[in-house]
């Protein structure tokens, strides 16, 4: 028996006697006739039926229902009790459980740590999806349109797209070499 009904002398009787005539219910339906039991359960199917047709109304009533949305007080205080039970829980570990949780933490931090260096050893994939423009208009029109800003005079002219290629990217600097504009490393 539990031990929070065995302690309450009032709640130890109920159930007791509760139990009892469960006992004495069960002992009577195992001398029903056949015709009997066919009986109750007809009369517990329609007894089931009416429940469920009287709770129909709630349950959609309950489903019509939204919670509200809570304020960012009730969040910090429900996050804080998680905090609180998370702490107590933690209290309540055995030293092996807490072992073996932190095994598993330094396990997982060392394959990260070398998953991340592998990974910074590789050469970096290019991440080009489109070669160029989509069309040769296009590329004719974002020429034209950069010729205009560009200056008109020979050195200065020179001087700008030299800058721009000085400050390209390593990126931009493999695709200007592709197209053989940049021939010397910078």
């Amino acid at each position: 028996m539990r031990p929070q009904v065995s302690n309450d002398v009032q709640t130890n009787t109920i159930h007791i006697s509760e139990s009892a005539s469960q006992k004495k219910t069960a002992a009577q339906r195992e001398n029903w006739s056949s015709e009997q039991k066919i009986h109750q359960r007809e009369k517990t199917r329609l007894r089931v039926r009416k429940w469920r047709e009287e709770r129909k109304p709630e349950e959609i009533v309950k489903l019509k229902k939204k919670t509200k949305p809570k304020t960012r007080a009730q969040v910090s205080s429900q996050r804080e009790y998680w905090q609180r039970k998370k702490e107590e829980q933690r209290a309540k570990y055995s030293s092996q459980k807490r072992r073996r949780i932190n095994e598993k933490r330094r396990l997982q931090y060392k394959l990260d740590k070398s998953k991340s260096t592998t990974e910074n050893l590789m050469p970096a994939e290019s991440t080009e999806t489109h070669q160029g423009y989509s069309t040769k208009e296009a590329e004719r029109k974002a020429i034209y349109r950069a010729s205009l800003h560009l200056p008109s005079s020979p050195e200065k002219f020179a001087s700008v797209v030299g800058g721009l290629t000085a400050k390209a990217t390593p990126r931009k600097r493999e695709a200007l070499t592709k197209h053989g504009l940049l021939l010397t490393p910078t």
